[in-house]
């Protein structure tokens, strides 16, 4: 995926989050699974929190590193994670073996 279609589904991630946040009076963490590289926008919300809406007010991203996509898939399945990235590829094999996820995807030419 290009870096705008990625950035645009990182926002839209955030706005979900942030509808369910604005109802509580404390701080959601969202727990978020990435890996080293072709990840720039969460590289952006990490660096320059004030690109996505209410974070660090009404949520806060807590960033974990994984070397490998089927790692962030166990940590995902085992419920350390609430958001991972992947590539088509690992995100049909990881449903192909029974997780259960959403995923918020796009393509582009």
């Amino acid at each position: 995926m290009n870096i705008l279609v990625r950035t645009l589904c990182c926002a839209a991630l955030s706005l979900c989050f942030l509808g369910s946040a604005a109802s509580r009076a404390e701080v959601v963490t969202i727990r978020v699974g990435h890996g080293s590289s072709a990840e720039e926008p969460l590289w952006t919300m990490k660096a320059s929190p004030a690109v996505t809406p209410g974070q660090g007010r009404d949520y806060k991203l807590e960033y974990t590193l994984f070397r490998g996509t089927d790692k962030r898939f166990q940590a995902f399945e085992a419920g350390e994670l609430d958001v991972a990235t992947g590539s088509a590829h690992s995100v049909m094999m990881a449903a192909a073996q029974g997780i259960k996820f959403k995923i918020v995807a796009s393509l582009s030419r």
